[in-house]
């Protein structure tokens, strides 16, 4: 009996041992919560949405940018509500998202602090989003935006990219992880399509270089020339 109750405690401080690990590397943000956060959304995502990984090797040159401390803005469509969770799954830096304030449930608000959200207003005139945006991007962090302005409807049909996406890149004078989710689960509500299972895939498209000084490409070219690889991107699915 002894010898099993040694057993079972050795077992257990191994489990804890690996948990511990996988926390530590998991955690993007300095804090123990994020890493066990991290730890949970990759389960999810590969158990819950089968999540498959495309063109992995443009987030490790995205880490190198990062590394050297030039700005990245990751723009992705947007496919379902579980998108963020699906995208961050796949980078191991945290990406802090820009999202339209009428989504955020106010019962949500601690989290949306946690997650430290930039709210953005729809009427496209949020100087005040764009402002905290590039002064997150000064510091080395990384700006995640749904270019289109919200969930696509009808399901699966890419929307016209919001210009406030290339006056960000712009200013920024940032790189572009351009993203593209596919088979993301098709839910009434944002927050269904946490519970609705699906295969989904995340594509990185490219790592677009940050436009130049010399460059004077106005923020709506930047932004149709974003929707047009994305377009490209997935119909070739």
């Amino acid at each position: 009996m002894l010898a099993m109750w040694i057993m079972l405690a050795m077992c257990g401080w191994g489990l804890l041992a690996v948990l511990a690990r996988a926390v530590h590397r998991e955690d993007l943000r300095g804090d123990v919560l994020s890493g066990i956060a991290m730890v949970a959304v990759r389960v999810y995502v590969r158990v819950v949405h089968g999540l498959r990984v495309e063109h992995a090797e443009l987030v490790d040159r995205a880490v190198e940018q990062i590394r050297l401390g030039r700005p990245v803005v990751v723009v992705s469509n947007h496919a379902s509500g579980v998108d963020p969770l699906l995208i961050q799954a796949c980078c191991p830096f945290f990406i802090r998202w820009m999202m339209m304030r009428e989504m955020m449930t106010p019962l949500l608000q601690p989290v949306w602090d946690w997650l430290e959200i930039i709210p953005v207003e729809r009427n496209g005139r949020d100087t005040a989003a764009l402002r905290t945006a590039l002064r997150h991007l000064e510091r080395g962090g990384v700006i995640g935006i749904f270019a289109e302005g919200g969930i696509e409807r009808p399901y699966g049909e890419l929307m016209p990219f919001e210009p406030g996406v290339g006056l960000l890149v712009h200013k920024a004078r940032a790189g572009v992880l351009l993203t593209v989710v596919i088979g993301a689960p098709d839910a009434p509500t944002a927050y269904a399509a946490i519970l609705t299972p699906s295969a989904s895939r995340v594509r990185f498209v490219e790592l677009r270089p940050a436009p130049s000084r010399e460059q004077t490409h106005a923020a709506t070219d930047i932004a149709r020339s974003l929707e047009d690889s994305a377009r490209a991107a997935l119909m070739n699915v």
